[in-house]
């Protein structure tokens, strides 16, 4: 399929435009991912998070998840898939150099766990039936954190029920995450009807083109 000039020229109408507009999103990513596939590095300072680099790596890993899992999901293809798959062996292994480490509480790596819930639940013939048993293991130990982990009370709980998602749908997953009374804490905050200050500045705004992005890739045309 040939590239347009851009986003900008793109109609968005059809689930092949949103499938383009995706790969367009995350050609420019590819040069950037470690030589294990478990990082994304922009350059130094370039993340702007008040966080270590090495978890900003890792949340530029898993933010990529939320448009390239959809796509898989719904049947397309794309070259990052590979390194995805070897960036997630490679992150959940404590004996690797790019291991995304051990999550502490209100640890920014719980954030991220959500998207990896989402990949597993959504597109496991993908992402999850390619990996070897130990990967599997050591991916499950390292999901498994967030039923153990203190969590802020905005929406921060409802990134335990998506990570929770993972050990739903797949019988190898056999960690807890506690996501049943997460939910049901999830409903009671306020976040809910208010939003919290992360969204009011913007992450709103990347919430709802994420939407489109899934509702294109996975929803038939």
């Amino acid at each position: 399929m040939a590239f347009s000039n851009g986003p900008a020229r793109n109609p968005l109408r059809t689930r092949e435009d949103m499938r383009l507009a995706l790969r367009e999103l995350l050609a420019p990513l590819r040069p950037h991912y470690s030589e294990g596939g478990a990082r994304v590095h922009l350059g130094e300072g370039a993340h702007g998070a008040g966080y270590p680099a090495g978890v900003a790596e890792l949340e530029g890993f898993s933010r990529a998840l939320w448009g390239l899992v959809p796509l898989l999901a719904g049947g397309g293809e794309d070259p990052l898939l590979p390194v995805v798959l070897r960036g997630m062996a490679n992150g959940s292994d404590p004996g690797h150099p790019e291991y995304w480490g051990k999550a502490g509480d209100y640890d920014q790596r719980l954030v991220e766990m959500a998207a990896f819930g989402y990949a597993l639940a959504l597109a496991p013939e993908k992402l999850w039936t390619p990996l070897a048993a130990e990967e599997k293991r050591r991916l499950a130990e390292w999901l498994g954190q967030i039923g153990e982990r203190s969590l802020h009370d905005c929406n921060w709980l409802f990134f335990r029920v998506l990570a929770g998602w993972a050990f739903a749908g797949s019988a190898c997953l056999t960690t807890r995450t506690g996501c049943s009374g997460t939910l049901t804490a999830s409903k009671r905050s306020r976040w809910a009807a208010a939003g919290t200050p992360t969204a009011r500045a913007g992450t709103a705004t990347i919430t709802r083109r994420s939407r489109c992005i899934f509702s294109g890739c996975c929803t038939r045309s």
